[in-house]
């Protein structure tokens, strides 16, 4: 999302996530079959980002290189060399071997890669943060927001909430719409990445749960609560100054939550 105010605070990842791991080194949680898992890592701490250029691909260097801000390349080019790491581990093939291909919508997949080692994933990154989702459970889609202030939060949340979800927004504290805002719209922009059309499909087709204090849940799409019960919806972090969510294409996930270095 973008919006046309500065960012600033920083997100400190909540008690839920787990230790710091080394990408680098021979302990590595492995994703089983039907196993989710979601990794947020600092963009700025990220140390192979400044020798990880040639591990991208050409068309990723091209998009890296269209950046006018320094800071705004590195982060792109650490976020993408971070997901080919992550990939790399969970396929054995070196991160600048990876084949990524996109589907007809743009969702990026892995080719050339044997059963055993396939999984869906999905980037999101804002700010100095980046989230990874890797899914062998069904199809996967994650959104990271830094909850920078947004004056225009009631305008977007009435041209693309549905109403349900509007008049829960507008019956909650002044103080506390900011935060909800952004729970809303993590979780509806990870389901969209998930199915692959990202903000091309209409905001309001589908409710998710985001009040304070009550779980992630996909409600309903284009108004089947039965549709919506085949999905897993998640919060990943709403502490420190961001808001992350994952949708999962498979129902009762169990999400793992890790950091890495």
């Amino acid at each position: 999302m973008t919006s046309n105010v500065r960012e600033h605070g920083q997100p400190t990842p909540g008690a839920h996530w787990g230790p710091l791991l080394d990408l680098d080194g021979s302990a590595w949680p492995a994703l089983t079959e039907g196993g989710v898992s979601a990794w947020l890592f600092d963009l700025d701490a990220d140390t192979h980002a400044g020798d990880g250029f040639d591990v991208l691909s050409g068309e990723e260097q091209l998009r890296a290189d269209r950046f006018l801000q320094h800071r705004d390349r590195s982060r792109f080019v650490s976020a993408h060399v971070m997901l080919r790491r992550l990939l790399s581990r969970q396929t054995g093939d070196e991160p600048q071997h990876l084949v990524l291909t996109a589907s007809a919508d743009g969702k990026p997949a892995l080719a050339d890669c044997g059963m055993a080692a396939r999984c869906a994933f999905n980037l999101s990154h804002s700010g100095r943060w980046g989230l990874v989702g890797l899914s062998r459970a069904g199809a996967i889609g994650v959104d990271i927001e830094m909850c920078r202030p947004l004056p225009d939060a009631c305008a977007i949340a009435r041209a693309h909430f549905s109403t349900a979800e509007q008049a829960a927004l507008f019956s909650l504290p002044e103080g506390k719409r900011r935060e909800a805002f952004y729970a809303c719209w993590t979780r509806k922009e990870a389901y969209t990445k998930a199915i692959g059309t990202g903000l091309a499909t209409p905001l309001n087709r589908f409710e998710v749960a985001f009040a304070p204090g009550e779980a992630a849940a996909l409600r309903s799409i284009d108004g089947s609560p039965t549709r919506a019960q085949r999905w897993t919806l998640a919060d990943l972090d709403s502490r420190g100054g961001s808001c992350a969510a994952v949708a999962v294409r498979a129902p009762d996930v169990v999400v793992k939550r890790f950091r890495c270095a």
